[in-house]
């Protein structure tokens, strides 16, 4: 190797940390004959420590962006009506489920409120709720198979069962 034949003279190396974590080393040699550099080793250090952690982001990135592809592939196979909406009320996501069910596509649903699926006569008491569980964090009434009406787009008012959950991203709900 070029160490060995003589060729190099100076070499130093950090770990890059995540934590006590040692996920890798960098090394760095040269020709030179060169006295230790505390203060650029310090900095070394830190950048190894920044490294580990961009590192850690990054594989954290990709594990929520294959958390989301399955998610999106197990709501839009299934058989069940999917919809996520934001913190007002506003239509986010709905998957093929939910097309045959209200009989919108969901060109036609998605960054609509979602009232447009209920009965003309509970879509007044729809936003209060929502607000007021943001606000107090009471629900109004139970989350898990509640009957309820639906609306479909041909206007046949129908019988469903719905589920609800919350969940934060972002910085929104």
């Amino acid at each position: 190797t070029v160490a060995a034949s003589g060729e190099l003279h100076g070499a130093f190396g950090f770990p890059i940390l995540l934590g006590n974590e040692v996920l890798g080393v960098m090394e760095f040699f040269s020709c030179e004959i060169r006295q230790p550099d505390a203060t650029l080793l310090q900095m070394l250090a830190s950048i190894g420590g920044q490294i580990g952690q961009g590192a850690e982001r990054r594989r954290a990135q990709e594990m929520m962006k294959q958390s989301e592809t399955l998610y999106r592939t197990i709501a839009e196979t299934a058989s069940d009506t999917f919809l996520t909406i934001d913190q007002t009320s506003t239509i986010l996501f709905v998957n093929q489920a939910a097309e045959r069910t209200f009989g919108y596509s969901a060109d036609e649903m998605i960054g609509q409120k979602l009232t447009m699926l209920m009965p003309e006569e509970l879509r007044p008491m729809h936003l209060p709720g929502v607000e007021r569980y943001l606000t107090t964090g009471g629900r109004g009434m139970s989350w898990h198979a509640v009957e309820f009406p639906g609306r479909h787009k041909n206007g046949r008012v129908f019988p469903l069962e719905i589920s609800i959950g919350d969940f934060g991203q972002d910085g929104q709900r």
